[in-house]
């Protein structure tokens, strides 16, 4: 493949990735049965997992790392599913934040940016 050639296969890869995020764009999903993984949690870790799977749904990328980030604090006291629906969530929201911080979305970019120190 030539240089030419593979500008032009990486151009459109790019437009086609583009036209079909855009396209095809969808809210965070909550993962299935994590709702039921926290009713018998304490009250602090319910609120915080409803409060993070209601702005991942509205793409308050913040507001749902800022509240994962509460319970990846707490992981010592999640159950096994409750510890699987937190990091399945937060990989979710992480792209979508990602996918949104690259668009220009300057609120996003703070999100990416406190999962990142969350990583740490």
């Amino acid at each position: 493949m030539n240089w030419n050639t593979k500008q032009t296969v990486w151009l459109a890869g790019t437009i086609l990735v583009c036209v079909l995020g855009t396209a095809c764009e969808k809210k965070v999903a909550v993962p299935k049965g994590a709702a039921g993984a926290f009713a018998s949690a304490k009250p602090e870790m319910q609120q915080a997992w409803n409060s993070a799977a209601t702005a991942s749904v509205h793409s308050d990328y913040l507001g749902a790392i800022t509240n994962l980030m509460v319970l990846r604090s707490q992981a010592a006291n999640l159950s096994p599913e409750q510890s699987t629906a937190v990091e399945e969530l937060w990989g979710a929201i992480g792209t979508k934040a990602f996918e949104a911080a690259e668009k220009g979305d300057a609120k996003a970019v703070e999100a990416v940016k406190m999962s990142q120190a969350g990583r740490r």
